[in-house]
């Protein structure tokens, strides 16, 4: 399961609480804003995991001879490119349905 953490980079996700910032700066801790933050949050961050391992495969030959990144999930090999291509396309359309969940103004 590590290694699944490890591809979608979740530790960056850390850096999209940004979106709820509006929330603290205006003082506004409704719950439905809220909730509109929170899906927010969820689609942008499955967006970029999606781009991470995207850009993972596009590089995967580079990444192999590189110290650092050849120790990564899909340049190691401990994840399939095959299964990196399902995963990051799952991760796209779970994105755009998380999205299309917004309002419309939004």
């Amino acid at each position: 399961m590590n290694i699944y953490i490890k591809a979608l980079r979740l530790k960056h996700w850390l850096k999209n609480i940004l979106i709820f910032a509006p929330l603290v700066f205006a003082l506004d801790f409704s719950l439905n804003l809220f909730w509109i933050c929170a899906q927010t949050f969820l689609a942008f961050s499955l967006m970029a995991s999606s781009i991470y391992v995207v850009n993972d495969i596009a590089d995967i030959e580079t990444d192999k001879t590189h110290p650092i990144k050849k120790k990564q999930p899909i340049a190691s090999g401990a994840i399939s490119l095959r299964f990196a291509r399902i995963l990051a396309l799952i991760l796209f359309i779970l994105a755009i349905i998380a999205s299309f969940t917004l309002p419309a103004n939004f």
